[in-house]
């Protein structure tokens, strides 16, 4: 009896170890499952994380780019740039910011920041540039550069007001020689051009300079002698001179080395030049070496001289006559086209509106040129047709009255009753 209870125990034991075995595989098994579960969720949040920090400094980085840019207002980025690659619009900006750097187009002048170094990197950021977008710019690139060369070789010849040391007439004329075609170019646009303007204006005064200049070398040539490297005064000069020296002097727009830095010195030192002959030999090489540029002066003046004759003064056309145009043009050599406007009202007939080249635009003009101007005219009224037309309406209706049959056979038996009367 005890043997069986026994095996009936061992058989529960044997059923209990199962079950507590099953169970304790079970829960292996979920617990293998939640931590299957565990590591996808925690490698999810991973990678979702990674992706957001990548974004976020992606985002930084273009801030970063974008904070090195210029800023820019949308409304001033021109349309077609905002089609345009990333890259492409980061080199249109960076070409646009160097270029504002150096000239403002609005009043077409240069900046302080207008140097040799900016004009090299905006030649090399115009280059950088794919060919339809320096297509787009190429313009103001051109006008921006052949401007800068013209500043830059004006200003080794005058600065401030001051013709640089050892500048002569001749090296003047070279460079009026060689850039008239760009500047008169530049002139004669539409665009703002305020440095041009006033360059042209700086050349003027100093062409007016140099005829000052040749009157203070005749005035030193006519009352000193050089001879064998001294510098006399001559004996039938009186103290005029001196003053109608500083009379011509006076007269010069700007400050010329040769004047302040050579015949100065012999005119004011004359008495110390005579002194001193070691002094003077000095200065008469450095005299002497105007004086030897005196034919090329001369030639030059000579040009200058023949085209300042030819140049006159644009006369102001607006509402004048034809009348009074022809006596304007009857004294100076011009010739004049009208273009006809028709106008309603009679009052603002008979006068010019508009001239091509205007006073405003050019203070001279050269001898022998045209002067387009826009003349108004009464505007004809189209009444001869009108009027044709009416006598030709009523000739037609004289004429079928004429040929009415009730008129004829009137006629004809009125004058069947003067037959019978007669009989």
């Amino acid at each position: 009896m005890s043997k069986k209870l026994e095996e009936i125990e061992e058989i529960k034991m044997s059923r209990k170890e199962k079950r507590k075995k099953r169970d304790q595989d079970k829960k292996e098994k979920r617990k293998e499952q939640i931590n299957w579960l565990y590591y996808v969720v925690i490698g999810g949040i991973s990678l979702t994380v990674v992706v957001f920090f990548y974004s976020m400094y992606s985002m930084y980085q273009k801030t970063v780019d974008w904070k090195k840019a210029p800023e820019t207002k949308i409304a001033d980025i021109p349309a077609y740039m905002l089609y345009l690659p990333l890259e492409e619009q980061e080199k249109v900006k960076q070409y646009n910011y160097i270029q504002s750097e150096i000239f403002d187009l609005s009043t077409g002048s240069f900046k302080n920041n207008a140097n040799d170094d900016n004009i090299k990197k905006l030649t090399d950021l115009y280059e950088d540039l794919p060919k339809t977008l320096q297509a787009r710019v190429k313009d103001n690139y051109t006008r921006v550069t052949e401007l800068y060369k013209i500043k830059s070789n004006w200003e080794k010849l005058v600065k401030d007001k001051e013709i640089q040391e050892k500048v002569t007439p001749a090296d003047i004329s070279k460079f009026v020689e060689d850039n008239k075609d760009v500047i008169f170019k530049y002139l004669q646009e539409r665009a703002p051009k305020k440095y041009i303007t006033e360059v042209y204006n700086e050349i003027l005064e100093v062409t007016k300079d140099v005829n000052v200049v040749n009157e203070l070398l005749k005035t030193v040539n006519s009352n000193f002698n050089f001879n064998k490297g001294n510098i006399e005064v001559k004996e039938d000069v009186s103290s005029d001179f001196i003053a109608n020296y500083d009379r011509l002097k006076r007269q010069l727009k700007n400050k010329w080395k040769i004047v302040s830095g050579y015949t100065d010195e012999i005119i004011f030192k004359a008495k110390s030049i005579l002194e001193k002959h070691d002094k003077a030999i000095v200065d008469y090489k450095d005299f002497k070496k105007i004086v030897d540029e005196r034919d090329v002066f001369d030639k030059w003046l000579k040009s200058y001289n023949e085209t300042k004759d030819n140049l006159l003064n644009i006369p102001d056309l607006t509402g004048k006559s034809k009348e009074d145009i022809e006596k304007i043009l009857k004294e100076v050599n011009l010739k004049v086209v009208y273009n006809e406007v028709e106008v309603e009202d009679e009052k603002e007939a008979n006068k010019v509106i508009r001239q091509k080249p205007a006073k405003d635009s050019y203070d001279k003009i050269m001898a022998g040129s045209t002067i387009v101007v826009d003349y108004t005219v009464k505007k004809e009224k189209k009444v001869e047709k009108d009027e044709d037309k009416k006598d030709e309406d009523k000739d037609n209706v004289e004429r079928r009255l004429q040929n009415r049959p009730e008129d004829n056979t009137r006629n004809n038996r009125t004058e069947n009753r003067r037959n019978e009367g007669r009989r």
